[in-house]
């Protein structure tokens, strides 16, 4: 079994409610038995690696663990999850990727390596940087990851973001996608006049922030550089049908960009289309590029 893998599973349903922390997924086994496992709690309450550690009990000991996020080593809402692995007497650990945050920063791997625990780094490291993307855009930048999200029909035209437009697969994705956000806002002039930079969101807690607007309407969030992901739900409509937000003639681009890391989802008849601003600037933007 492929153990980081279920931690990045287990991590992936925290998503949307665990900012500003990160979500992460931890996984203790013993003799080739799971004996613990858990995701990281909404803030003030238990960490992944405690989660896991409260369900395995007396096997914590000698067991290894797989976690997709560095252990944290200070105290903040909650006590450190390095000095609690320690204390659990754990033998090994696997930790996806280092937390660059500054109260982490390599501090919760030393921790385990002076208590002479075993740390292995990078297993699923892109998986799991793709995964808080979120939340290194908002160390990096001090400012949500954010998403313009829309729909086009076959013709161009801008289609309603709805599941009786997008189809049962399409819409149960949307909907998935939606939960995964801290915040999701449809009117683009009012969000700016409140938060020109987004960064009053940020200080808020807010780190993933999806905008749902008609292409022609979220110029100006790029021309300002806050755009990091577009998705785009190409729908079989040829016409004949309302157009958000009173849009009769076709979509003006937003901007003269050529996006990267285009990834391409089939999702019954309709397709979605994610792609990444060239300026993002995402700490993993390269090795995304590469996969």
């Amino acid at each position: 079994m492929d153990y980081m893998a279920r931690a990045l599973q287990l991590a992936s349903r925290a998503l949307g409610s665990v900012s500003p922390n990160p979500a992460v997924g931890a996984v203790l086994v013993r003799d080739g038995q799971i004996v613990g496992e858990g995701a990281t709690q909404p803030p003030g309450q238990a960490h992944a690696e405690i989660v896991a550690l409260r369900a395995a009990g007396p096997l914590a000991r000698q067991s290894t663990l797989y976690v997709t996020l560095e252990p944290c080593a200070h105290y903040g809402r909650t006590p450190p999850c390095a000095d609690a692995l320690v204390g659990a007497g754990i033998a090994e650990a696997h930790v996806a990727m280092l937390d660059p945050s500054p109260w982490v920063n390599g501090n919760g791997v030393a921790t385990l390596e002076n208590a002479g625990i075993r740390v292995r780094q990078g297993s699923h490291e892109q998986e799991a940087q793709r995964l808080n993307e979120a939340y290194l855009c908002w160390l990096q930048r001090g400012r949500p990851l954010v998403t313009a999200r829309y729909a086009l029909g076959l013709d161009g035209q801008p289609r309603p973001l709805d599941a009786a437009e997008l189809g049962q697969a399409a819409g149960a994705e949307l909907a998935r996608l939606r939960n995964a956000a801290d915040r999701t806002v449809t009117v683009v002039d009012g969000l700016l006049a409140e938060d020109p930079a987004l960064t009053g969101l940020a200080s808020g807690g807010v780190t993933a922030l999806d905008v749902e607007a008609p292409p022609d309407a979220l110029g100006e969030l790029v021309g300002r550089g806050l755009v990091d992901r577009v998705q785009i739900f190409l729908v079989p409509t040829l016409g004949g049908g309302p157009v958000p937000g009173g849009v009769d003639a076709a979509p003006r681009p937003a901007c003269g960009h050529t996006l990267t890391a285009v990834t391409y989802e089939r999702l019954g008849d309709a397709v979605l289309v994610t792609g990444y601003l060239p300026d993002s600037a995402l700490p993993h933007q390269q090795a995304r590029q590469v996969d």
